[in-house]
């Protein structure tokens, strides 16, 4: 499959051979099994059999292809037996494609050995190596076929939300390159490639060890593009985050509307049913991390996925106390919980709240980069390029009257391009990353009136600057822990976290005559007042946009990890959690990279008004400096934990 990269045309036409030629299969297999060389005993061993498939462009499933949208991943086939059907007749077509164009192959696969070499080859090791690449050839499509019936393929539990590569699952199931690589004795490099680069593209992998392995192993590396499949969109055990999408390559979109309810039904679909001490509503629900970590390790020594109940931390919505209980080293979570299910936007929300839960993903990773937060916090923030700044100051100068809004709005958006996402203090591929985000992105689209607040009261930005004269034309809106100072007993054992969680905070931005962006100390009033009513209405906000509600609950872990390690409450009570603070992988998701520039404004007096950027800024060890000694926690800290049980309830 020569210049199947970057010539679709070739790719087809030879795709078109072999279904023609699909009988060729049988033949080409059968006669090709004397030139396999040996194999180790505990790798499957090539046997003379007989075999005809039946050739089908349209189960391809080449993940390459799904990206750049040439194929498309039935999301639909979303059981088990579906799947493996799925990858099973994408298996059959990629080995029948193979095996036609072996004789191009090779001569591709031996013009490239003999080029990394450091010497010409002669014309007899030219043959010897022709020899030796056809041998292996026939041996890794023999492999991947004894792949393909085993019907042993990676799961994607949560690693994204989108369907792509996953090169090892969490159960150690390697991809068809990945399992290829192993059994050709490269498990060394697939294990690093899990642990550096777990969701890589074969065509992005030019330089890494699947090439290397490719150059001796009878394919090409656009063939081991073709083999790698992507696995399904996670969508019945992973949802999605405030009705964001974040697609494989990092580009943060807002979703249509169809696309929502489609998901959202496949999405409730997909999750366990709620156990039935957990649906009811309460006011407190303690979780235990002890058992919780307990929980962890038992699945993974069954290598067992991890239960729902686990994975929504038991449906609690907020963290109200942090308990500790020196005598059973353990400590608590407890704050208001019940059933879960899934919302219109894709997230996991409250069966009659509609406010979002906890998530054990957020929990780990808050509680692992703690001890970073000290010093570095934990932000995202959505940026032009310096190259797209200078473009809008350009454009700017030649704004007028006579460009309609629409015409206006385009030139802004072409001039500006591509924004930058910035993620740090957490890993940009995991849950908490997109939620912080999606809540960013989110504002944007509300304070621009790209759509209308859900709530009432909420004018977008540009509709309180009507008829006003604006001092600046780049408001700056970002957002930022929000709460009382914590409440504590004389003991330090129980905390008490309280307050509405996040607020809204603004500065003006300006471009100075280098196309650079500079603050002011100066503040926007209509830019005030709407930072202002949005933590008004923030609250309200949360419970109708699970957006913001899903933002809330990771600055709430943030505070939970801080506290821990600043008052050393683990270490008080002789807590361990391995798993929680390092042996559970998180789930891993496409990191937000890029989101397209959307152009929606007015001519405020002399000035445009744009927004170009913002973000979110946690800190939470300034919210765990500020704390107060209350009377009041006693009665709280009485409920012993359960013996077994990892959560219980008043």
């Amino acid at each position: 499959m020569l210049g199947i990269f970057n010539n679709k045309r070739y790719s087809l036409v030879d795709a078109f051979s072999a279904m023609r030629a699909r009988i060729f299969w049988a033949v080409c297999l059968t006669a090709a099994l004397p030139l396999v060389s040996s194999a180790s005993s505990d790798l499957p061993q090539p046997v003379a059999c007989v075999k005809t498939i039946h050739l089908n462009l349209s189960d391809l499933r080449s993940a390459y292809l799904v990206r750049a949208g040439e194929v498309h991943y039935d999301a639909t086939a979303n059981t088990p037996e579906g799947a493996k059907a799925q990858l099973q007749r994408h298996f059959d077509t990629v080995i029948g494609l193979l095996l036609v164009t072996t004789e191009r192959s090779i001569d591709t696969a031996l013009a490239r050995l003999e080029a990394a070499d450091d010497h010409s080859w002669t014309d007899a090791e030219r043959a010897e190596w022709k020899k030796q690449l056809l041998s292996s050839r026939y041996l890794q499509l023999q492999r991947l076929g004894f792949y393909r019936d085993r019907g042993q393929f990676p799961q994607n539990e949560g690693q994204s939300a989108e369907p792509v590569p996953i090169f090892v699952d969490k159960h150690d199931t390697a991809c068809a390159v990945g399992q290829l690589m192993r059994w050709s004795g490269w498990s060394n490099q697939v294990a690093d490639i899990h642990a550096g680069n777990n969701l890589i593209y074969v065509p992005d992998a030019a330089k890494s060890a699947v090439a290397e392995w490719a150059l001796t192993s009878g394919l090409t590396l656009e063939e081991a593009a073709l083999i790698q499949p992507p696995y399904g969109g996670g969508f019945g055990r992973n949802p999605g985050v405030g009705g964001v999408s974040i697609d494989a390559n990092g580009v943060v979109s807002n979703p249509q509307q169809g696309q929502l309810k489609e998901l959202q039904t496949t999405w409730q679909k997909g999750l366990q049913p709620v156990p039935e001490d957990l649906n009811k509503w309460t006011d407190l629900r303690f979780l235990s991390l002890k058992q919780l970590e307990a929980e962890l390790a038992n699945a993974r020594a069954m290598n067992k996925p991890i239960p729902d109940a686990v994975r929504y931390v038991a449906g609690l919505q907020r963290v109200k106390y942090v308990l500790v209980y020196p005598e059973q080293h353990d400590v608590v979570l407890a704050g208001p919980a019940e059933g879960w299910k899934i919302d219109a936007r894709g997230s996991v929300v409250g069966a009659t709240s509609n406010r979002p839960v906890l998530t054990l993903d957020d929990l780990m990773v808050a509680m692992r980069v703690a001890e970073s937060a000290n010093t570095s916090g934990i932000s995202c923030s959505i940026d032009p390029t310096p190259e797209g700044l200078q473009r809008m100051r350009e454009i700017t100068g030649q704004l007028s009257a006579k460009n309609g809004p629409q015409m206006a709005a385009k030139q802004m958006e072409d001039a500006v391009g591509q924004q930058k996402i910035t993620v740090t203090g957490i890993p940009a591929t995991s849950h908490f990353a997109r939620t912080i985000v999606a809540a960013d992105f989110r504002m944007k689209r509300l304070a621009m009136n790209f759509e209308p607040a859900p709530v009432d009261g909420l004018p977008s930005f540009l509709t309180l600057l009507k008829g006003r004269q604006a001092n600046s034309m780049m408001p700056r809106w970002w957002m930022a822990p929000n709460y009382e100072p914590l409440q504590r007993d004389a003991d330090g054992l129980a905390w008490e976290i309280k307050g509405q969680g996040v607020k809204c905070m603004t500065e003006q931005e300006f471009l100075n005559s280098s196309g650079q962006k500079e603050r002011s100390a100066k503040v926007e009033p209509a830019a005030q007042k709407w930072a202002d009513t949005f933590t008004d209405k923030f609250d309200d906000l949360a419970r109708e946009d699970s957006s913001f509600g899903q933002l809330r609950n990771v600055m709430d872990l943030a505070v939970v990890g801080a506290l821990l390690v600043k008052e050393r409450l683990a270490e008080r009570c002789g807590f361990e959690a391995p798993n929680l603070m390092n042996d559970q992988p998180l789930e891993e998701y496409p990191a937000p990279r890029n989101v397209a520039s959307q152009a929606s404004f007015v001519k405020a007096g002399h000035n445009w008004v744009i927004s170009v950027s913002g973000g979110i800024q946690i800190f939470p060890w300034q919210v765990a400096d500020r704390t107060e000694v209350s009377k009041n926690l006693a009665l709280t800290r009485s409920d012993q934990p359960a013996s077994k049980s990892w959560y219980w309830q008043r």
